[in-house]
């Protein structure tokens, strides 16, 4: 509303010629009524000054001057205080309908009071006219005065309103408050002029003095009367239709531009408030939405280019991406293959190995039976010397194999160790590929839920489009879902990993141990070679010996026991962590299963997009038939 009307400047004035007309239309029955009287002989011309002389009789026309004037200034202080907003719209509006209706019963009003009025001062007055003898000339005046109205008021009636309507061409026009129907009008006017046609003739019937003459001496009289009053009624009836004409020639030329497919037109003013004002509305709020909408969907199509144009650019670049995370998945699959081998060799290592602690410890507790039984026979001792040997000899080779194993052992763990942080520092990437792929899903829904919003804009023209963006949506939240199930893989198979890496680590420090107590071994089976050695010298050194060899065979025992356990530990993690990494191989399945999926949903995505800015090509080469 505050667009149609921004301003209280001059085009929401009232010209003065319609004041001018409004004043006419109560003012001109008069001196036409007394020149009427004197041409069919009603009065003479000293009857008529006579009459003239009396002062009363000029409040009549005193007011049709001055009521008509406070009335237009009454109703131009109202549209000076038009705002522009509803609720003075129609304030407004309620005016201009009232002020119009008073404007026609007014006149009507004062035809009627004035034939009272003389005949009420003619009466007082004593006054006579010849024409009447002793008759009344009421009827006369009155049916006279009306007639008069009804034709010559009409005329500037018709005048004024359709200036009055043009004037208010910048006012707000509402059909609730129309002042006469089109048909009203077209009747009113026909209805007015044919009665006042017939009063006028009718009137040179109430003249006593004209039933005397000749039929063709009166109609002599009559005739330039009724050529007169029909030549108004034919003019009154042109100036209605006129204005009706000029009207549809305008309201022609708008439908013409609009079927044309022409737009730039402006609007077009309400010049009259009726039927035909409805219909400018009507056209003109048609035009108006049209053409927002064809504007609309020529900036919705621009807008859907550049966004076909972007998310193919997205596509391209999360193809490059899900390429890269496809490379990385074969390399981690690689990895992870040389991984499952080396987990298994470890297994069998770590059994081999637990084999040879077992029966390292049959061998110390060996050991430590027949240092009892030396400790009990010294001689005995003596005698088994060489068999001690040898049995020493055997040790000291299952210790340098244990020591062996163990240094082997802890070789492939540390290979596992390393394995495992290349495999955390590969998943690392995996996860900022996945959080890739669900910001391009992010994207790819808006940019659908942005496409569905325009073609609701469009209307039925954007029917298809809406189904195109229903199924990039559909595939953006697809794609959201892969990469979601992806970037749970990878947190899974991470945190598998830092197990795995973990508790490898674990294994490497038992390893370790291992290791350092078969040195230890080795060492202690040197000092009882060394032993052995010194033997001979002496009983004492035997006895000696025998109990650093009963000290150390329990030492050993304990380290053997240890060692047991690390084992079996050992054993436990490795077969965890081939568990693990069986899980991770199928978790690298899923994932491969999940790629490939995002690749048939972006391919799909791609076609759609294509044949979606092919439709919007040919949408748009029927917009650019449009003038806009």
């Amino acid at each position: 509303m505050s667009n149609e009307i921004k301003s209280r400047g001059p085009e929401k004035r009232v010209t003065r010629f319609t004041a001018v007309m409004l004043v006419l239309t109560h003012i001109v029955p008069s001196p036409i009524f007394i020149l009427t009287e004197l041409g069919m002989g009603a009065v003479t011309f000293d009857e008529l000054l006579l009459t003239l002389a009396d002062p009363v009789i000029y409040i009549i026309p005193v007011l049709q001057i001055v009521l008509p004037i406070l009335m237009f200034m009454s109703f131009k202080k109202e549209l000076d205080a038009f705002d522009g907003s509803e609720e003075s719209t129609r304030r407004v509006n309620r005016h201009v309908n009232l002020f119009e209706k008073v404007s026609i019963v007014l006149p009507v009003f004062f035809s009627a009071l004035s034939p009272a009025v003389y005949i009420a001062r003619y009466n007082q007055r004593g006054l006579s006219y010849v024409a009447f003898g002793s008759e009344s000339p009421f009827l006369y005046q009155m049916t006279l005065m009306l007639g008069i109205t009804f034709v010559f008021s009409l005329f500037t009636y018709i005048i004024y309103l359709q200036s009055i309507e043009r004037n208010l061409s910048w006012l707000p026009y509402r059909t609730e408050y129309k002042t006469m129907s089109l048909v009203s009008r077209t009747v009113t006017a026909a209805v007015f002029g044919i009665l006042g046609l017939v009063m006028v003739v009718e009137c040179m019937f109430f003249i006593p003095a004209n039933r005397s003459l000749s039929n063709y001496e009166f109609l002599l009289r009559i005739l330039p009367f009724v050529a007169v009053a029909i030549a108004m009624d034919v003019i009154d009836f042109f100036c209605n239709i006129n204005d009706v004409k000029r009207n549809m020639v305008s309201i022609s030329g708008l439908s013409n531009s609009l079927s044309n497919r022409d737009y730039t037109v402006g609007k077009i003013p309400v010049t009259m408030r009726c039927e035909l004002g409805d219909l400018v509305n009507d056209l003109n709020s048609f035009s108006g939405s049209t053409h927002n909408i064809l504007v609309g969907i020529r900036q919705s199509i621009e807008t859907s280019n550049q966004t076909a144009g972007i998310l193919a650019k997205s596509m391209e670049s999360a193809s490059k991406s899900v390429s890269d995370i496809t490379n990385g998945i074969e390399i981690i699959g690689s990895s992870i293959t040389d991984q499952a081998s080396g987990v298994e060799e470890a297994n069998a290592s770590a059994t081999h190995i637990m084999e040879r602690i077992r029966d390292l410890n049959h061998s110390i507790e060996a050991q430590a039976a027949s240092v009892n039984q030396s400790s009990a026979a010294v001689d005995e001792m003596v005698a088994n010397v060489r068999s001690m040997t040898q049995i020493l000899e055997k040790n000291m080779g299952a210790v340098n194999s244990l020591g062996q194993a163990s240094d082997e052992g802890r070789q492939s763990v540390q290979s596992a160790v390393t394995m495992s942080q290349e495999i955390i520092s590969q998943s690392a990437s995996l996860m900022e590929a996945s959080s890739i792929i669900q910001t391009i899903a992010s994207q790819t829904n808006l940019l659908a839920m942005n496409a569905a919003i325009e073609s609701a804009h469009a209307g039925e023209a954007g029917k298809g489009f809406a189904v195109v963006a229903e199924e990039i949506r559909k595939l953006a939240e697809q794609s959201s879902k892969q990469g979601k199930s992806i970037s749970d893989s990878l947190k899974a198979l991470s945190a598998s990993i830092g197990q795995v890496s973990e508790r490898t680590k674990e294994v490497q420090q038992k390893f370790d141990a291992i290791y350092s107590l078969a040195q230890t071994v080795r060492t202690q089976e040197n000092v009882v070679v060394n032993a052995m050695a010194e033997q001979s010298e002496g009983n004492q050194q035997v006895l000696d010996a025998m109990k650093q060899i009963s000290d150390t065979t329990l030492v050993v025992k304990d380290g053997s026991s240890e060692m047991m356990v690390g084992g079996e530990q050992i054993v436990r993690e490795m077969g965890l962590l081939n568990e693990s990494t069986a899980k991770i191989k199928g978790r690298m399945r899923d994932i491969e299963s999940g790629v490939a999926g995002i690749l048939n949903a972006m391919k799909e995505v791609s076609s759609s997009s294509e044949k979606n800015q092919d439709d919007l090509n040919k949408l748009g080469e029927i917009i650019e038939t449009f003038k806009l």
